[in-house]
């Protein structure tokens, strides 16, 4: 018996190209806090009024089904899942050259939910090829990264009528 995943794919997605930095933790940053299901850093080499800190954290999901429109006739034996976040603070300091005492801070925070059931069907390739979907739609059928219109409340495409 062979048993295949198939990933859902947009047939007209078109690749686009994200480098991703490798992160060498011991150079930048100290455990700020740590337990058996999640852990903070903290950037050492940013200053106190610019922070930044990542979160990675773990969860036990009960049942992976739940939410979902997916009939209980074709669910796995095992309904259980793991889902995992990742989060990354920061606070952006805005100053002016021409007047030395003006700054502002803005804080930023971003984050990503993986949630996965537990599957020997489903690999970390698996999971990165969606992570990338993902972020694909973040950007438009001409390549441009598409978050500032998304932001200002334009969530529709625009080629769809």
């Amino acid at each position: 018996m062979s048993r295949t995943i198939v990933i859902p794919n947009p047939e007209s997605a078109t690749a686009h190209t994200i480098s991703c930095d490798s992160i060498d933790y011991s150079t930048f940053a100290e455990i700020d806090t740590k337990s058996a299901n999640e852990v903070h850093l903290v950037d050492t080499t940013q200053g106190m009024e610019t922070p930044m800190q990542i979160r990675y954290s773990i969860s036990d999901v009960a049942n992976i089904y739940s939410g979902t429109s997916i009939d209980p006739s074709v669910y796995a034996p095992i309904r259980r899942g793991k889902s995992l976040l990742a989060q990354m603070t920061l606070t952006a300091k805005v100053t002016d050259n021409a007047d030395p005492s003006y700054m502002v801070l803005l804080p930023i925070s971003m984050h990503c939910v993986i949630k996965v059931p537990q599957s020997d069907y489903l690999t970390t390739d698996h999971i990165e090829n969606i992570l990338k979907h993902l972020i694909d739609t973040l950007y438009d059928s001409t390549g441009t990264f598409k978050a500032g219109s998304l932001l200002r409340g334009a969530l529709k495409p625009s080629n769809l009528g």
